[in-house]
Parts: C-alpha cells; structure tokens; sequence
C-alpha cells in the first residue's frame, strides 16, 4: 500500500471512530477484476470500484459512510437507524432542536424524538407559534408582538412599522391598493387610495354561529350601507352570511384569569369575545 492509502485508510478509520457506531464489513463479490483500472488495490461496492482508502456516502443525509479498508473489503458505519424525522426534518442522534411551540426543545436519541413538556405562555397565529415578547413582520407593513397579559396564552398585537399607512383595520395599518384577509376567513380586504376600506365576501363557507365573532346584520345587501362600530380591538367584516365584528386570529377561545394574575382591560380591549373565567 502506498503511503498515500495508508493515510486515506487511517483517515477513514478515525472518521468511523469519531462516529461512535458499529461497523458492517462487506466483502466485495468476485468480479473476475480487481479494480475497472485492472489495478490491485480496490474495492466493488454499489456498482462502483474505490480504491483503498477512499470513502462513499450511503443512506439517507449520507447517515452512513463506506470506506475500502483494505483489497476488496468494504466497511461501512451504521448509523442511518440513529437519525430521527421530526416535522418534515431529518436530524442526527444527539441533536436538540425547537419543538416548533416557540418554548419547549426535542433531542434526537437513538432514533427518539424526546421532547421537554413546559407549560409555557407563548402565542399562536395561522399555525405559528410565537415566544412572548417576539416581534415579527406581519407583512411590508405591519410588525406585530407577541404580549403576555398575566393568562395562560399570549396575544399578538400589531401597529404599522416603516409605512405610508393611510388605511386601518383594528390596530392594523395598510398603505393604498394593499389587500389582506379579513380575520373572518372569508373576505378579502383592499384599502383604497383616499384612505377607505372596502372587504367583499367571497364564495368561502361563512359560519353565522362562530365563537370570535358578533354579527350585526344577515343580509349582505343592508350591509353595504350599514355603519356600526366594533368592540375593543375587533375588525368589521362582511361575507354572505352578513356583516358585522370579529377579534384578533391569535385570541382563545377562553382565558382562564381565576389565579388573579391577568390584565382584564387588556384581555378585554384585545380579545373581546373570548370567555374570561375570573
């Protein structure tokens, strides 16, 4: 063996040390040649020659690694078992990563997806979690926070950031001609260039009986000349059930404020149509 082979050969050894797995040794089938260069020295694996010394990647993420130890012997870490899947991730044994609830943390073992269970105040919107006092763009001109108001769950609020805002939408701004979806589901919202709004329902199914939302009229045709005014931080909507308020996506169904430690006017301004038990 050259000096060359030695090295790549003890290279490839400590890598597989460094892995820390156990190790299948495979020997190379009688191909009736040593090498496709017809030279000694070499190993058949997967369809492929490598001569000794050199390395191969195998399975997934390259979870395993095959080294020609020595003529026509493959020996290949086995560590593929390992690896854990986790919300569409592949992630190696030992790794920690965020549970995707913006509070708690997983570690992969052996295979393992473990996962600490803290009951954390944290914010929810659309699917996404938000750790208190996180502040993201909602969009080009909006950037919201996610506010701990003393309940169990956390509410987003939101104010216009770095933008000609001349349209509002509960505490929301929007710039001419920018459109956006109604907290309803259902419309479809467009501020208009002399700073008006104007939201038409769409052919989406409108639920009349919604716990996040009061109506104030069923008829979509009263509605287009109706005026009212909403409660605390709730947003007007029309869709073909009718018009009328709806409160912030991020707001409970209820809060549970009974060991006396929430802001009742802030809960109460922000999500005025969830059920606070005192």
């Amino acid at each position: 063996m050259t000096s060359r082979g030695v090295s790549l050969a003890f290279a490839a050894l400590a890598t597989l040390w460094v892995l820390g797995c156990e190790s299948v040794v495979e020997e190379t089938p009688n191909t009736g040649s040593s090498s496709s260069s017809g030279t000694t020295g070499s190993c058949y694996h997967e369809g492929e020659w490598m001569a000794v010394g050199d390395c191969q990647c195998a399975g997934p993420n390259c979870c395993s690694l095959c080294c020609c130890e020595a003529q026509d012997t493959v020996v290949c870490s086995d560590s593929c078992g390992d690896s854990c899947s986790y919300q569409g991730n592949t992630y190696q044994d030992g790794d920690t990563f965020p549970a995707g609830d913006a509070c708690n943390e997983c570690t992969c073992n052996a295979g393992n997806v473990n996962c600490t269970e803290m009951e954390c105040v944290t914010c929810e919107l659309d699917g996404t979690y938000f750790a208190i006092g996180e502040t993201f763009l909602l969009d080009s001109c909006n950037t919201c926070t996610c506010l701990n108001l003393g309940a169990t769950q956390g509410v987003v609020t939101c104010a216009p950031d770095g933008c000609s805002a001349i349209c509002s939408y509960s505490t929301l701004g929007f710039e001419a001609d920018q459109s956006w979806s109604a907290w309803d589901d259902c419309s479809q919202c467009t501020c208009n260039t002399g700073g008006s709004l104007s939201c038409s329902g769409s052919s989406c199914t409108c639920d009349p009986n919604a716990w996040d939302r009061v109506y104030v009229n069923d008829s979509p045709t009263v509605c287009e000349t109706l005026s009212y005014n909403c409660q605390g931080d709730a947003a007007r909507f029309s869709n073909e059930c009718g018009c009328g308020c709806v409160q912030n996506p991020s707001c409970p169904q209820s809060f549970d404020c009974t060991a006396d430690s929430c802001d009742l006017p802030a809960l109460g301004t922000a999500c005025p149509y969830s059920d606070i038990s005192t």
